[in-house]
């Protein structure tokens, strides 16, 4: 049975001291957490470029939030957002009432890894966002509102176009939602209108960013220059550099003048990012990564030609890894970024209020850790939330929530999809899965607590 709401009031004060609640690593670190990316986030749309490696979105987002004031908006923004999805799924599932929300935000604060996504300025906050909105959208649109249907359209559609991984995850997760509505009949309040209510996401993202990228590029594509990304990946798992070795002779490759500095001949560059991001790796000595591309496609062409299977058998160790590697701590990456590579010299010069408090937060200065019992319990969540997963999927089956088995299966579909596309095709890092899988003790947590008697029955009791 369905919770019944609560008053818009009650609703609004619990999503407010929810978005604090999980803000409340930004507020411990001193500032917003931020990351080599952050500067580019940021500079796009202060300094009105459009970069090559990232979408414009969330700069044009940051924007909006900040206006040349503080980012302290950000994190709070950002919490704000997670708390009303989580508040929504709740009270879909029948879990809904500020004691039961209240309970899920203060064990996923302290449980898991999503108050340091929230307080960071990077989408991977989105990701999640991603998989929330469209479940919500497929699986219990009689459960919403006109303006909560809308708002999760344009909600779904900017996540989406936030990070250029997402459109892929998001198509995926269409397919996933749609065939599991399909198979376990889950059917009413549905037809060609919601199906093409789920879509609508996906396509307004897939515009936009086809859009920008014809305009401030002079390509109608999604990625235009995502065989850089993919030349990386191949060197580093082998078979590109064995094919640079074999073909060079043969080719007029530019890439061919710089084997020397790459693997196996070098380890100067040791992994894919080093080669993507360090000023003086050959990547940049060959000019701007907008004018390689072609070439870079080429490469990868040529190796998929030669060593198809070999790349495809590195592909998958890649997204198993990625599957594995969900720490939490100092593998997520939090060194201070101050200076340069980092957004210390945007901060300086269009956020000038923030410079001292960006200076003095532990972050900055190196005293922000992970507590080690904070980073072995969310491990220990993590890994106990992956059966207790699947136990709540046949405990929702059990009850007749289909919509719960819905949930379950997508976030697992998330996860995996997640793995492939960012391990798989780009590099295996912890935060990669870290920002996904908070999802799953979500879902155990919504299971156990809607099989409790609803909150404005228990005085009947």
């Amino acid at each position: 049975m369905v919770e019944r709401r609560a008053s818009p009031l009650i609703a609004a004060a619990s999503i407010a001291l929810a978005a604090v609640a999980l803000a409340w690593v930004a507020l411990y670190n001193g500032y917003p957490l931020v990351f080599a990316d952050t500067g580019t986030y940021l500079g796009q749309a202060l300094q009105r470029y459009l970069g090559w490696d990232r979408p414009v979105f969330y700069s044009f987002l940051l924007y909006g939030l900040h206006w040349g004031v503080t980012l302290w908006t950000v994190p709070f923004v950002q919490g704000a957002v997670v708390a009303h999805l989580v508040w929504l799924v709740l009270r879909t599932l029948g879990a809904g009432g500020p004691l039961r929300f209240g309970v899920t935000i203060a064990a996923l604060a302290i449980g898991t890894a999503l108050p340091w996504f929230v307080s960071w300025i990077i989408p991977d906050v989105f990701t999640s966002v991603v998989v929330l909105t469209l479940w919500l959208l497929a699986a219990v649109p009689e459960r919403l509102g006109r303006l909560e249907k809308a708002y999760l359209v344009l909600l779904g559609a900017g996540a989406i176009a936030l990070h250029q991984s997402h459109v892929p995850l998001a198509g995926g997760l269409v397919i996933v939602l749609l065939a599991s509505r399909w198979l376990l009949s889950v059917r009413r309040g549905f037809g060609v209108a919601g199906v093409l209510m789920v879509l609508a996401p996906l396509v307004l993202a897939i515009a936009g960013l086809m859009f920008v990228n014809l305009v401030g590029h002079g390509k109608f594509s999604l990625s235009p220059f995502g065989a850089n990304f993919l030349l990386a990946r191949v060197i580093y798992d082998g078979p590109g550099a064995a094919t640079l070795v074999e073909a060079c002779p043969e080719k007029a490759w530019r890439l061919c003048a710089h084997l020397a500095d790459l693997p196996p001949a070098s380890r100067q560059f040791p992994s894919s990012d080093h080669f993507l991001w360090q000023p003086d790796s050959p990547f940049y000595r060959m000019g701007h990564p907008r004018d390689f591309a072609p070439e870079a496609a080429d490469i990868v062409a040529e190796t998929l030609r030669r060593h198809g299977a070999w790349q495809f058998g590195r592909f998958v160790d890649n997204a198993i890894a990625q599957l594995k590697s969900f720490k939490t701590g100092p593998a997520m990456d939090f060194a201070p970024w101050v200076g340069t590579p980092g957004p210390q010299p945007v901060i300086e010069a269009y956020l000038p209020g923030d410079r001292e408090a960006f200076l003095a937060a532990r972050q900055a200065t190196g005293t922000l850790g992970l507590l080690p019992p904070l980073r072995d319990l969310h491990e220990v969540i993590i890994q106990g939330s992956v059966p207790l997963a699947v136990i709540a999927l046949f405990l929702f089956a059990w009850r007749g929530e289909r919509p719960g088995v819905v949930l379950v299966l997508a976030i697992f579909a998330a996860l995996f999809g997640n793995a492939v596309l960012a391990g798989g095709l780009s590099a295996v890092h912890d935060r990669y899965t870290a920002r996904l899988a908070w999802l799953l003790p979500f879902a155990v947590l919504a299971c156990a607590l809607g099989m409790l008697p609803r909150e404005d029955q228990r005085s009947r009791i």
